[in-house]
């Protein structure tokens, strides 16, 4: 009986474990390797979340002054969905790398818009989110460059 309930902890205790490896290292991780990438996180699907960016090999978020439709669009099609808009909302974490974004429409890269790295009055509630439209049966990326 006892060897039982040892043997039972120990295989859950080994499931919880993985469980948290897993959370941690997929979707808590600020490391990332090529700048000017973006991701959506904390979504309901891959298509919305908050707006992350890679610089400095970190993902770090942006901050919502100045953001606007283009913006999101931008973000949306370097991501490969066609279109999007910004009616996501959340609370991120990490660095704020961007602020007062501002793309036109013909920009492919969030990364090559105007914007300040002067985030000292942004906070995590001002983060951005964003909702992508999908194609149905288009494959999309989970991070784009």
């Amino acid at each position: 009986w006892v060897t039982s309930w040892i043997g039972t902890m120990a295989l859950l205790l080994l499931r919880a474990s993985l469980v948290l490896f897993m959370a941690l290292s997929s979707s808590c991780t600020h490391t990332c390797s090529s700048t000017g990438d973006v991701r959506l996180v904390g979504g309901r699907a891959p298509s919305e979340g908050i707006m992350e960016i890679c610089l400095n090999s970190q993902w770090g978020t942006v901050c919502n002054h100045s953001w606007d439709y283009n913006d999101a669009v931008v973000v949306c099609q370097q991501l490969e969905y066609p279109t999007g808009n910004s009616p996501y909302s959340g609370i991120g974490s990490g660095p704020i790398h961007l602020d007062d974004v501002d793309c036109w429409y013909w920009y492919s890269r969030l990364i090559d818009c105007f914007y300040s790295n002067l985030t000292s009055d942004c906070s995590h509630s001002d983060d951005v989110g964003v909702h992508c439209i999908a194609t149905p049966g288009a494959p999309q990326n989970l991070v784009a460059s």
